[in-house]
């Protein structure tokens, strides 16, 4: 039988059609992105790191203005921004999402500090020590006895803590000061200010470290909520400006938690700097303990 098909016409046999877009359109892609990345205390290789990228890729991105379409929706995702903030042409409405993003009170600045902590290693010289409990012997003094270090970072309710810094493992650029590193406790309800405190003082120096509370202050004890709970301490190179020290230690850590969000943003704006202030250098240090209803390092107790 004769073929009936064009004899013109062309085989397509092994030919495929023509590629789309390699990627989506993101004008003013570079500036946006470092934008929201500081705003977020992250940085460019923390975003490869994520996406599992490269950073010479991500800055391929920034230089052609184009971004694959799943990278685009996975960073979207990671950093809680609308596509639409960064495919429209117009800045306006990003700048206006960065800037309630960074607005004191939103709690923003506040975790994009957090944020910049070095992950790989947020405890260094940074442990709490659980007060020595009365000995079981006669004839033991405890004071003779001295505090041990927390282990497995589990704290139990009736625990007496002091937290010690080595100020050894603190970067050598700053000549850091006791007297100016601020103590903050996380706990899943609320977040509060423990150094300075107008109780328990600052942190005092002690065998070539700093421990708070000092020598003659009582120590803490955390009675709830139960869960996991970040210790953070920040050593800062100048001293707290009198009114973010007064908001920290007022009465408002006497009332609700909420209240102190404005101070912690203040706390992170003074030390990360701004478009009319420069930064003030300070090293943050944190460790993860978990709040046990018991004393760490006792049998867990059984329902009867």
């Amino acid at each position: 039988m004769q073929d009936n098909a064009n004899p013109d016409a062309q085989p397509t046999r092994g030919k495929r059609s023509a590629p789309g877009p390699k990627g989506v359109p993101l004008p003013g892609l570079r500036d946006r992105l470092d934008r929201l990345l500081q705003a977020h205390g992250r940085s460019q290789q923390w975003l490869a790191d994520a996406l599992n990228a490269t950073s010479p890729a991500i800055a391929g991105w920034k230089t052609t203005e184009q971004m694959p379409p799943h990278r685009l929706m996975a960073i979207c995702t990671m950093l809680g921004i609308d596509r639409r903030l960064l495919t429209d042409p117009d800045p306006s409405a990003f700048d206006g999402w960065v800037d309630a993003l960074l607005a004191v009170g939103s709690g923003g600045p506040w975790r994009a500090l957090l944020n910049e902590c070095d992950p790989q290693d947020p405890g260094l010289g940074f442990v709490p020590r659980i007060e020595p409990r009365p000995p079981r012997l006669r004839g033991v003094r405890p004071d003779r006895l001295g505090p041990s270090p927390v282990r497995h970072a589990e704290i139990g309710m009736s625990d007496k803590l002091v937290f010690e810094l080595d100020p050894s493992c603190m970067p050598t650029t700053h000549d850091w000061k006791p007297a100016h590193v601020v103590l903050v406790l996380e706990d899943p309800e609320r977040v509060q200010c423990l150094c300075p405190s107008t109780v328990r003082g600052g942190f005092a120096v002690l065998r070539a470290r700093w421990q708070f509370p000092g020598p003659g202050a009582a120590p803490l004890v955390f009675h709830e909520p139960i869960g996991p709970h970040r210790a953070i301490a920040i050593a800062c190179r100048d001293p707290l400006p009198d009114g973010i020290v007064d908001e920290l230690t007022g009465d408002a850590m006497l009332g609700d938690a909420r209240r102190l969000v404005p101070a912690f943003d203040r706390l992170a704006v003074w030390l990360r700097g701004g478009v009319n202030a420069p930064a003030v250098p300070h090293a943050t240090r944190q460790f993860r303990f978990t709040l046990l209803p018991r004393r760490a390092g006792d049998p867990a107790q059984t329902a009867s």
